[in-house]
């Protein structure tokens, strides 16, 4: 996983954000390539890979939305100006590749987006995924009431610029709020009970079974690879190459440490003898 943020300073909880997710053959690819990655703001993210006979650019994009107001205006101008500069910088022999949520909305066509939402329910159907392991604290009711603010963001964006955008988003805003409260009080009751069944299993001795539940709920644990890397001047190192050698720049420089011994000191430290039964031992 690839990503780009806000900076910490910054960030919140609705703070933006892109990343892009490799496979282990794309992983491989891009290492192989030298891990040329480049996070040009919290909408935007750029990598290159190798595949012979060509270099491809992916940019993955989180695109502004049509803008309502100045600042969100100025926002959308900041994005596509990093955008055009970041295709600039891309090398002509390059096979480009721009992906994302590009938030396109063309026109009032509301009837044939309608059309378009269905289609796409029917061929590509949100949350059938059998693959995919479902959190132990979900429940059938919390999975109900997401699935209503689901439908109810859908109509939100189907009459969006329509006269019932309002009613539409003030459901979707009521109901996002309920399915934000039963989510987190369902959170603090399974924690409560986990907690409880690990606090009744170390009483009873049955230290296997605590340990068990520990390992469960800790998971794999957290790979801190391709963190960002700055020189000394600060510029942000965008390739493994350069990485290692500031790693192998930093640890020469923190190590090797020219030391000065003071004789004086060195004379002044008393040297005790052993007593004839302490040399016994």
């Amino acid at each position: 996983m690839i990503y780009s943020g806000a900076p910490h300073e910054t960030k919140t909880r609705k703070a933006d954000g892109v990343a892009i997710c490799l496979d282990q053959t794309a992983t491989k690819v891009w290492k192989d390539s030298g891990s040329e990655w480049v996070p040009i703001s919290e909408r935007m993210i750029k990598i290159r890979l190798y595949c012979a006979p060509i270099h491809i650019t992916v940019i993955a994009v989180y695109s502004p939305i049509n803008p309502l107001t100045k600042q969100m205006g100025d926002e959308c101008d900041k994005f596509y100006n990093d955008l055009q500069d970041t295709l600039k910088d891309v090398s002509a022999n390059d096979m480009i590749i721009i992906m994302g949520d590009l938030n396109a909305w063309v026109g009032q066509d509301q009837q044939k987006q309608q059309q378009q939402h269905e289609t796409a329910k029917h061929h590509f159907p949100i949350g059938k995924n059998t693959n995919r392991k479902r959190k132990e604290w979900l429940t059938n009711d919390i999975l109900k009431v997401l699935d209503q603010k689901s439908k109810a963001f859908i109509e939100w964006q189907n009459n969006r610029g329509s006269k019932l955008e309002s009613k539409y988003h003030k459901n979707y805003k009521r109901l996002r709020k309920i399915a934000k409260i039963v989510t987190e009080h369902r959170q603090i009751e399974y924690w409560d009970e986990v907690c409880e069944d690990i606090e009744k299993s170390i009483k009873n001795n049955d230290l296997v079974t605590a340990f068990s539940i520990i390992r469960r709920l800790r998971g794999g644990s957290k790979r801190d690879e391709n963190m960002p890397v700055q020189d000394k001047s600060g510029e942000l190192l965008v390739n493994s190459k350069d990485t290692l050698k500031r790693w192998r720049e930093y640890f020469h420089e923190t190590l090797n440490v020219t030391t000065s011994i003071d004789q004086d000191l060195i004379d002044q430290i008393q040297i005790l003898t052993l007593s004839t039964t302490e040399e016994r031992r």
